[in-house]
């Protein structure tokens, strides 16, 4: 629950779309200040599928995935393979990208060389686009 006056929300902000602009910015600090705001979309605790659908509207999917693929700071690269993650939990976007050999190649990257955290995310998002068998047990089950 939000309101303008007490706490910025974004839908009510008009803001989804200028964050989306902000990810192809020249500074990487600014990339990560839109991202970790459009990932509050994402959040847990939140209508994820909701979620997705604003940055759908907003034309920011694509944005998001770009962010990955650009070779970055590891902090910003963390956060994309976070917001990634979340995004390919959508059926249609799993399967759209499950054909894009690059994304695959950038969470394979993130899963092989991040910390123990984006590896077990880049794990997940693997398992999303079936890069990967459910069964790999690599990281253990977070409870």
């Amino acid at each position: 629950m939000c309101s303008l006056k007490e706490t910025f929300c974004l839908l009510e902000g008009h803001a989804v779309e200028k964050l989306v602009a902000l990810l192809d910015h020249n500074n990487d600090q600014v990339i990560e200040a839109s991202l970790a705001a459009l990932s509050t979309l994402l959040d847990d605790g939140v209508d994820v599928e909701q979620g997705v659908q604003v940055l759908m509207d907003a034309e920011g999917i694509k944005p998001v995935f770009d962010v990955l693929l650009e070779k970055r700071t590891e902090s910003l690269k963390r956060r994309a393979v976070w917001a990634v993650e979340r995004l390919l939990r959508t059926d249609d976007i799993a399967y759209e990208v499950s054909g894009d050999p690059n994304i695959g190649l950038a969470l394979v990257d993130a899963f092989q060389h991040g910390d123990y955290r984006t590896r077990q995310i880049a794990e997940h998002a693997l398992k999303h686009v079936d890069k990967i068998p459910n069964f790999s047990g690599i990281f253990p089950k977070s409870t």
